[in-house]
């Protein structure tokens, strides 16, 4: 049943169900039908939340009293009726945006700009609410769909034995979406001041550790217009040995009451779904980790029977029952929880090398022409974006990274792609050692190849770090060494190597290769070509404790 959409502005309506006050909270609903493909943003979140600072509005106001002088009050009386309405729209949005800077305490929130909803649809930027609840589905890599394909065949030949994987099939969660307007001096909640990126979804680690939202993943966003169910009870399982102090199940009892009030916000109730991940503090000393289980009523759902949320506040507590379960473990779970959550988020997020530019010492800022060659060849710019994203063949292009053996290249190399992993660009990187695959038939360096590539392809913008090339696709030496198995060998290498990179470049794929060699005489011919389509586009000389750039 649905209430107020006379009342209220278009495209937000409150969902609930005919027993509103007393069986469940009524929640907000985008009126649009939203569905969208984005990337995985993490939140810096903390144990400790701050107050948010909003000082967009005093920052306005200063500048309009500069700009309107007295004297100009009394000839421009439009241009001061203009600007007071400005003031109030201002001031109701900071209200706005205060309000919902609270909901960073709900462990189902997350943040997504207002730019993001709108280019995947039709809507009027009026029509979307500053918060609504949607459905968040992961979309599966390849590389995770091939692992859980193993997977499945494993646990039927050992008559259906379970196998501890880190790829967890596709699950589908409940959140309360909380849109970051444009304009506003507005950051996601946490210990760092950060914004949302566009094209990306912001998510808390607790919401990343138990659904396996991977950074540099993809989800679909989709709006959900029907209610909530009843709750019916609630059981919170701890993650951990529970303190002998806390024998009593009425002061964690008491306890959740005090968390469930703390992340309440007025017309915004927890969104949860048939299990949550919540932290919750027991004391000063004491805090940790539960997961809490909804039970519903035997009523029959609003939607499909697979798209149960609930909505929850204080006011619901006195008609639902709470229970304190049991540790949980691997062996006894709830039939609902497939798997215990991750215990760090480093288990969901791909790898990532561990050298920073600034353990470099002096050599850092002799990288800063190796970063602008990247940013430019990834479209990270916006120049470099408004050109390249609509026109094929334009991006990539690779880096070659020379030097002798232990002069420090591959740390350089590595340094790089640490740089573009972090905040705003989040570019996927991922490390292919040739050294081991020197040797190797050309189809088995061939398939290894096209595996890294699709995954990259999935998760770009990608950065692939080909560290030793020469060793598998080297420059013959000689004139004597320009015939022969070896020769071949390495000519069938380059070749892989440049059409993997050139069917990517086909569909405008946003990849960049970095390569690290002894020289550049040292790779072979096919990739150093001085006319048409350059492979390497850049190149950087590391030698004598000098980087070079041309």
């Amino acid at each position: 049943m649905i209430f107020g959409l006379d009342s209220v502005c278009e495209g937000i309506g409150t969902v609930s169900t005919k027993h509103t006050k007393s069986c469940v909270e009524s929640v907000e609903y985008c009126k649009t039908k939203l569905t969208c493909q984005l990337r995985v943003q993490p939140r810096p979140d903390s144990i400790d939340y701050s107050h948010i600072e909003h000082d967009s509005q005093s920052l306005l106001a200063d500048q309009i009293e500069k700009m309107i002088k007295p004297q100009n009050r009394e000839q421009h009386p439009d241009v001061v009726k203009s600007v007071t309405q400005l003031v109030m729209n201002s001031t109701k949005t900071e209200r706005s945006s205060e309000k919902l800077a609270e909901l960073h305490r709900q462990p189902n929130v997350v943040y997504v700009t207002e730019e993001s909803l709108l280019s995947s649809s039709m809507s009027h930027p009026c029509s979307l609410p500053d918060s609504f609840v949607a459905k968040l589905r992961k979309l599966l890599s390849p590389t995770e769909v091939s692992e859980i394909h193993a997977r499945r065949i494993l646990q039927q030949s050992d008559a259906g034995k379970e196998r501890e994987s880190k790829v967890r099939e596709t699950e589908q969660c409940f959140v309360r979406v909380s849109v970051m307007r444009s304009g506003i001096d507005c950051y996601v909640p946490g210990h760092i001041k950060r914004e949302a990126v566009d094209g990306h979804v912001v998510l808390s680690d607790q919401l990343r550790r138990q659904f396996g939202f991977s950074t540099t993943g993809k989800v679909i966003l989709e709006s959900v217009l029907y209610s909530p169910k009843r709750i019916k009870s609630i059981c919170l399982y701890p993650l951990f040995d529970l303190p002998s102090e806390f024998a009593d199940k009425e002061k964690i009892l008491s306890s959740f009451k005090q968390w469930l009030e703390r992340c309440y916000v007025a017309n915004y109730p927890l969104i949860l779904n048939r299990v949550t991940l919540i932290h919750m503090v027991l004391s000063k000393e004491v805090m940790g980790e539960f997961m809490l289980q909804c039970q519903d009523t035997t009523e029959t759902p609003v939607g499909p029977a697979d798209d149960v949320y609930y909505a929850l506040g204080p006011s619901l507590l006195n008609s639902v029952t709470v229970h304190l379960g049991s540790k949980l473990t691997k062996d006894s779970r709830p039939s609902e929880l497939k798997d215990l959550p991750f215990w760090s988020t480093a288990d969901v997020d791909p790898s990532v090398p561990k050298t920073t530019l600034h353990q470099l010492g002096g050599y850092a800022s002799l990288c800063e022409n190796a970063l602008m060659f990247l940013h430019s060849a990834l479209a990270l710019r916006p120049l470099a974006s408004g050109i390249c994203c609509k026109t094929a063949h334009v991006f990539g292009g690779g880096l070659l990274i020379t030097g002798g053996k232990g002069s420090g290249k591959s740390s350089v190399a590595r340094a790089l792609c640490r740089e573009l992993t972090e905040y705003p660009h989040f570019v996927y990187t991922t490390v292919v050692e040739c050294k081991p695959l020197k040797g190797k038939r050309v189809e088995n360096i061939k398939r290894v190849l096209e595996k890294v590539f699709s995954e990259a392809a999935y998760r770009q913008p990608s950065l692939i770090l080909l560290d030793d090339l020469d060793l598998i696709a080297s420059a013959p030496s000689g004139p004597e060494q320009e015939v022969g198995q070896d020769a071949l060998y390495n000519t069938k290498v380059a070749e892989t190597i440049k059409d993997q990179l050139k069917i990517e470049l086909m569909d405008a794929s946003k990849i960049v290769i970095v390569a690290t060699a002894h020289s550049q005489n040292s790779v072979h011919k096919t990739l150093m070509a001085t006319r048409g389509k350059h492979f390497f586009s850049g190149a950087c000389k590391y030698q004598h404790s000098k980087l070079h750039a041309t």
